[in-house]
């Protein structure tokens, strides 16, 4: 499957000076449901375009960090 995921370009504010200061980052968002769907409908040849959104300030403040 190819998947290609585009990510809006946004400009740092505060926010994000803070979230590096804590070394934190805000995480892409994908609807992973729609990806599955796919996969199980066209199999593993699917061409995918993709686009995601940037989590929240207070989600990547707050948001626990698990190794995946």
């Amino acid at each position: 499957m190819t998947l290609n995921i585009h990510l809006q370009n946004r400009r740092r504010n505060l926010g994000d000076k803070i979230l590096k200061l804590l070394n934190r980052e805000r995480r892409a968002i994908l609807n992973k449901d729609a990806i599955n769907s796919i996969y199980r409908d066209k199999g593993p040849f699917a061409y995918l375009n993709i686009s995601a959104e940037y989590e929240s300030f207070w989600s990547a403040l707050w948001g626990s960090r698990k190794q995946q």
